[in-house]
């Protein structure tokens, strides 16, 4: 990243998130069925229907929110608008989620906070005296030390910095003195801007950009929303959107969730349903895909493993039954020869040839009691002859 921006080389980050496929086949299922057409751009975000499912934790194929821990968190906290749902969002990370249980009780009031100063009240109050974001780094440096918000954004690229190399004492040192400097003329004291400074120093390399935490929870909500009022249909798009990402585990919690909500599950059926789930009258009904012993399913699954054999770290090959211990004979494990990777994975593994140099052809089964050479990690009867391929 850091080589591309020197170029001077804008870099763009495209998600191909299934949760957005999963709303726009939602959306066209209800105005297939119902008639209405959804806009999802005109959606209330103080919504109360949808900010009690979320409240509930009954979040099960909402994007972001649909993992256990999350519910946990959700039901905790019983967040009160969508400000809530970012923090929380921006805090289940692996960086930031010691940070939830403090955030839960501050925001409950079982806990007290503060937030510096008075006139940080309006950087840091969302929070609850936590610094989450990177938004709240830059409007710091702004309104302690009066820097730009070009001087801003490049202190929060410095404190993002892994900690302790020397990008990172190079880049905080050129920013220190200026900063404590600033905070001095804007009437903070000594003291004051050291403090500052050093949570600055703890927050800069956890920090979370809320733009994109905000972006995601939005997501989020719409998908609640559609979740709250269409359930059926909504559901039916999320089974079809896991399906295809083949997390069968999860497809099956979704559909718990379904009966849980008073969505009926029918099975496939042969007269009814066709190749997707889709919902009707209410009710979901399974597609025929869903089927374990789909013929397109069972295709991609052995073209799968097949894949998996032949990158695999080892490969299994099948010889005469094994007599005793001692005997050289039956099954051997060797690696997997890279080879065959290049030239493809279609290409089978010849049955008389070394796991080393099966693809090439090079060694194969001497037919004489004397070896003229054995090849690496095999320990029967080998001659060399040409490369058939």
């Amino acid at each position: 990243d850091e080589d591309v921006a020197y170029v001077g080389v804008l870099k763009l980050d495209f998600f191909g998130l299934p949760a957005l496929a999963a709303v726009a086949e939602a959306l066209e299922a209800i105005k297939e069925n119902h008639g209405v057409e959804v806009d999802l751009e005109s959606v209330a975000l103080d919504d109360a229907e949808t900010l009690e499912l979320f409240r509930e934790g009954k979040v099960e194929g909402v994007f972001e929110f649909e993992s256990p821990g999350m519910q946990m968190y959700l039901r905790e906290l019983r967040p009160a608008d969508i400000s809530d749902l970012v923090v929380v969002n921006a805090l289940f990370r692996p960086a930031l989620i010691g940070l939830l249980p403090d955030f839960i009780r501050r925001r409950r009031g079982e806990e007290s906070y503060d937030c510096f100063d008075p006139r940080l009240e309006g950087v840091l109050g969302e929070t609850c005296g936590l610094i989450l974001y990177q938004e709240q780094i830059m409007e710091i440096a702004r309104r302690v030390a009066g820097l730009s918000l070009g001087e801003a954004d490049n202190l929060r690229r410095a404190l993002a910095k892994r900690r302790g190399t020397e990008a990172w004492k190079r880049g905080t040192d050129a920013f220190k003195e200026k900063f404590e400097a600033g905070a001095l003329e804007r009437g903070f004291g000594r003291t004051f801007a050291a403090k500052v400074w050093d949570e600055l120093l703890d927050a800069g390399n956890r920090a979370f950009s809320k733009s994109h935490a905000a972006g995601r929870t939005v997501l989020a909500f719409r998908s609640a929303y559609l979740k709250a009022r269409w359930p059926a249909e909504f559901m039916a798009a999320s089974v079809n959107a896991d399906a295809a990402a083949r997390d069968f585990d999860y497809v099956a919690m979704l559909l718990r969730d379904c009966r849980m909500l008073g969505v009926e599950v029918v099975a496939p059926r042969i007269n009814e349903s066709g190749a997707r789930s889709a919902a009707s009258g209410g009710r979901l009904v399974r597609g025929l895909a869903g089927v374990r012993s789909d013929r397109r399913r069972t295709r991609k699954e052995r073209a799968l493993r097949l894949r998996r054999r032949l990158r695999g770290t080892h490969v299994r090959r099948r010889r005469a039954p094994q007599r005793n211990r001692g005997s050289p004979r039956g099954r051997r494990r060797v690696r997997g020869p890279a080879a065959v990777q290049r030239e493809g994975m279609n290409r089978a593994l010849p049955q008389n040839a070394c796991g080393r140099c099966a693809s090439a052809g090079v060694w194969k089964q001497a037919p004489s009691a004397a070896p003229t050479s054995s090849p690496p990690r095999c320990g029967r009867r080998w001659r060399r002859v040409p490369c058939s391929s």
